[in-house]
C-alpha cells in the first residue's frame, strides 16, 4: 500500500506518535524488575506478594499480546493505539499513587496491556508506511523497545531512589495518556476495503477468552516455575490447564464463523515458522538475559564474578541501547534485499556469539560489554528480519493478529529460557559460598549457545529466503504438515 502525497504528513505524525508510545511503554514495562525492591518495602510486601506483582505483569503481556492485535485488525490501529492508550495510562496512574497492594497489583495488570502496543505499531506501519519502507520502520519499532527498555531498567534503578513511585510510573502514565490523544487525532484511518474484511462477523468472544486463558496458564506456569519448582502440582496443573484449554480452542475456532485466530492464518509459513523460531530466540536469549547480571553482582574473590552493584546493571546496558537503535533500521533496510531468513541466521548467530565469549571471557569489565552488544545488537536484528516478513507475508486485516502471535512467542521462549538459567543456577550452588558454582553458568552459556544453533536450524529449514515484496517459493511439504 502505497502512501500518497496528501497522506504523507499524517503518516509521520502516526510514525512519532507510535515510536513516542512504544518507547514510553517499554519504560513501563522493563521499569519494574530493579524497581521492586523499594515497591516492596513501601508497601510492606511478603515475598510472596511481591513475586505475584511480576506473574501479574508477565500474564497480563502474553495475554493481551495477540488480542490487542486482533483489535487492531477489526478497528484500526488508529482506535486500539487510542484505547490501549487509556488502559495503560489509567494503570500506570494506579500504579504511581495506589496505597495498597490490591490496587498497585490491579495497575500492573492494566500495565501489561501496554505490551500490545507493538502488534499494534507494525499493523499502524502496514497501513501508514509504503511497502519499500516497512522494513526500515519496523525495525526502528523493534530498536525503539530496546531503547526503552534500556531507559527503564535504568530508571527503575535510579530513578525511584531519586525520585519516587509516583514519578516513575506517573509521569510516563501522563505522556501515554496525550499520546493516546493525538493518536485518535492524527493516525490515519485505514483503508475502507480492509475495514469492510476486518468487520465481516461478529467478535469470537468464546475463542478469544478460551485462548486468553489457555496463554494466561502457560506464562503463569512459566512466572512460577522457577520459585516453587517445575514439578510442583500448581505447575503441572497449570501446563495440564492449557493443554485441555489449547484442544478446546482449536474445537471453538473450527467452529466459528469468524475465528480470533483463523486456522488457516496458522497454517502459512511465514506465521508458524517465524513463531517457533521466535520462541527458541527468546529461550536462548533468556538464558542470557538471565545469567549475566548475576554474574554481574557475584563478588569478584570468587575468580568469576565482577563484583558490581545491581546499579551497574544499567551501565552495561546502554551500549546495548545505542548499537539497537541502529541496528533496527539497518536490519530492515537489508531484509529488502537479502531476505528474512538471511537477516534472521545473523541475528541467532550474534546471539549464539555472545554466548560462545562468555564460556571463554574474562572478569573485565569490556567482556561484559561486549556480550550484552552481541546478544543485544543479535536480538533486534532477529526480530526486525522476522516481523517484517510476517507484516509483509499476511493480509492486511491480519497483521495484528499474526505480529501478536510472534509476539507470544517471543514471550514464552524469553520466559522459558529465564526460568531455565534460574534452574540451572539453583541446581549448582556452592554448598560452602552459598552462591552458584561457576559451573551452573557454563551450563547456561552452553545451553544458551545450543538453543541458538537450533534456532538457526529451524529458520534456515523454514522461514522463507525471498525478500519482502517478492513472491515466495511454492509450498512444499512442511506446509502440508502443518495443515
Amino acid at each position: 500500500m502505497s502512501t500518497s502525497k496528501q497522506d504523507a504528513p499524517r503518516s509521520v505524525s502516526a510514525a512519532v506518535i507510535t515510536a513516542a508510545l512504544v518507547i514510553i511503554v517499554a519504560v513501563i514495562e522493563s521499569v519494574m524488575g530493579p524497581a521492586l525492591p523499594s515497591i516492596q518495602a513501601e508497601l510492606a510486601l511478603d515475598p510472596g506478594r511481591a513475586s505475584l506483582i511480576v506473574s501479574t505483569l508477565i500474564v497480563s503481556a502474553a495475554v493481551a499480546t495477540p488480542i490487542v492485535g486482533r483489535f487492531a485488525d477489526r478497528v484500526g490501529g488508529r482506535l486500539a493505539l487510542g484505547w490501549t492508550s487509556v488502559i495503560v495510562s489509567i494503570g500506570g496512574l494506579l500504579a504511581a499513587f495506589g496505597q495498597s497492594f490490591e490496587v498497585f497489583l490491579f495497575g500492573q495488570l492494566l500495565l501489561g496491556v501496554g505490551v500490545g502496543i507493538v502488534p499494534l505499531a507494525f499493523v499502524i506501519v502496514r497501513e501508514a508506511i509504503s511497502g519499500a519502507q516497512r522494513g526500515v520502520a519496523a525495525g526502528f519499532v523493534m530498536a525503539l523497545t530496546t531503547v526503552g527498555g534500556v531507559i527503564g531498567v535504568t530508571l527503575g534503578g535510579f530513578g525511584i531512589t531519586a525520585l519516587g513511585r509516583t514519578w516513575v510510573f506517573g509521569a510516563p502514565a501522563v505522556a501515554v495518556a496525550l499520546l493516546g490523544t493525538a493518536a485518535f487525532l492524527f493516525v490515519p484511518r485505514r483503508a475502507s476495503s480492509v475495514d469492510a474484511k476486518a468487520h465481516d462477523g461478529a467478535f469470537d468472544w468464546a475463542g478469544t477468552l478460551t485462548f486468553a486463558a489457555a496463554l494466561g496458564c502457560v506464562a503463569l506456569a512459566l512466572s512460577l516455575g522457577g520459585t516453587m519448582g517445575w514439578t510442583s502440582p500448581a505447575v503441572l496443573g497449570l501446563v495440564v490447564g492449557a493443554v485441555v484449554l489449547v484442544v478446546a480452542w482449536l474445537l471453538i475456532e473450527r467452529r466459528a464463523a469468524n475465528p480470533f485466530v483463523d486456522l488457516d492464518l496458522l497454517s502459512q509459513r511465514p506465521v508458524w515458522s517465524t513463531t517457533v523460531a521466535a520462541v527458541l530466540q527468546g529461550v536462548s536469549y533468556g538464558v542470557l538475559w538471565f545469567l549475566l547480571p548475576q554474574l554481574i553482582v557475584l563478588p569478584a574473590a570468587l575468580g568469576y564474578g565482577l563484583g558490581g552493584t545491581p546499579a551497574d546493571i544499567t551501565l552495561f546496558l546502554l551500549p546495548m541501547g545505542v548499537a539497537g537503535v541502529l541496528a533496527g533500521p539497518l536490519a530492515g533496510w537489508l531484509t529488502r534485499r537479502a531476505g528474512a531468513r538471511t537477516i534472521a541466521l545473523i541475528g541467532l548467530a550474534m546471539i549464539a556469539a555472545a554466548a560462545l565469549y562468555l564460556l571463554f571471557r574474562s572478569t573485565a569489565h569490556v567482556d561484559f560489554f561486549i556480550a550484552y552488544a552481541l546478544a543485544g545488537v543479535g536480538l533486534t536484528v532477529f526480530q526486525t528480519a522476522l516481523s517484517t516478513a510476517v507484516i509483509e507475508a499476511v493480509a492486511p486485516e491480519s497483521v495484528g493478529i499474526a505480529t501478536g502471535l510472534f509476539g507470544v512467542g517471543r514471550v514464552v521462549g524469553a520466559g522459558l529460557g529465564a526460568g531455565i538459567g534460574g534452574a540451572v543456577l539453583a541446581s549448582a550452588l556452592d554448598p560452602a559460598a552459598g552462591v552458584p558454582s561457576q559451573a551452573g553458568f557454563v551450563i547456561g552459556f552452553v545451553i544458551s549457545l545450543a538453543i541458538a544453533v537450533v534456532g538457526g536450524m529451524w529458520t534456515a529449514a523454514t522461514v522463507s529466503g525471498s525478500s519482502p515484496g517478492q513472491t515466495a517459493p511454492a509450498e512444499g511439504a512442511l506446509d502440508e504438515i502443518a495443515r
